[in-house]
C-alpha cells in the first residue's frame, strides 16, 4: 500500500499537526463555499454573480470565521490540552466546532440586522457542523494512522495486560 509519506510519520508528530493547522480551517470554508453555491442556484442567480457571490462567503468564512480561530484559540487549546487529553476524533471534532461558533457568537448582534433569530440559528449550526468537519480532517492528518502502518500485516498482536493471579489470604 502505497501511503503519503507524511502518514509514515508517528500521529502527532509537529510535522503532522502543523499541515492539519494548515489544511483543517481550508475544509470548513470548502464547506461554506459549497453551501454558498447551492444557495445561489437555487435563488436563480447567474453564473457570475454565483460566482463572485461564492468567492465573497469563501474569503469572508476563511478569514474571519476559519483563520483567526484557528491561531488565536485552536493552536493555543491543542498545545495545552495535547498532554491532558488523549487525541480522539470526537475531541477534534468537538473543538473543530467550537472554535467558528465564537466569533459568529461575538459578530451575532451585528449578523441580526435584518435577519430572524432562527436564520441566525440556522447559520450558527451551519458553522459548527463545517467546524466539525474541519476537526475531522485535523484528525486524519494529524492523529490518523493507518492501520497497515501501526501494525503491519501478519504482524502479532499488541501485547494485552494479562491478568496477574489474585493473592491468597493465608487462613
Amino acid at each position: 500500500m502505497n501511503l503519503p509519506a507524511i502518514f509514515l510519520l508517528p500521529p502527532q508528530s509537529p510535522g503532522r499537526v502543523a499541515l492539519a493547522f494548515a489544511i483543517a480551517p481550508l475544509a470548513g470554508t470548502a464547506g461554506l463555499a459549497a453551501i454558498a453555491a447551492m444557495i445561489s442556484y437555487f435563488t436563480g442567480l447567474s453564473w457570475r454573480e454565483t460566482a463572485m457571490g461564492v468567492a465573497a462567503v469563501t474569503q469572508v468564512g476563511f478569514f474571519v470565521f476559519a483563520l483567526p480561530p484557528t491561531l488565536l484559540l485552536g493552536i493555543p487549546a491543542y498545545l495545552l490540552l495535547r498532554n491532558a487529553v488523549q487525541p480522539r476524533l470526537a475531541w477534534d471534532m468537538l473543538a473543530g466546532a467550537l472554535l467558528p461558533t465564537i466569533p459568529y457568537a461575538l459578530l451575532l448582534p451585528w449578523a441580526l440586522h435584518g435577519m430572524s433569530v432562527w436564520e441566525a440559528a440556522f447559520w450558527f449550526a451551519i458553522a459548527a457542523v463545517l467546524g466539525g468537519a474541519s476537526g475531522w480532517v485535523f484528525w486524519l492528518v494529524a492523529g490518523w494512522r493507518p492501520r497497515e502502518v501501526a501494525r503491519p500485516r501478519g504482524a502479532r498482536p499488541w501485547p494485552l495486560a494479562r491478568p496477574t493471579a489474585l493473592p491468597t489470604r493465608p487462613d
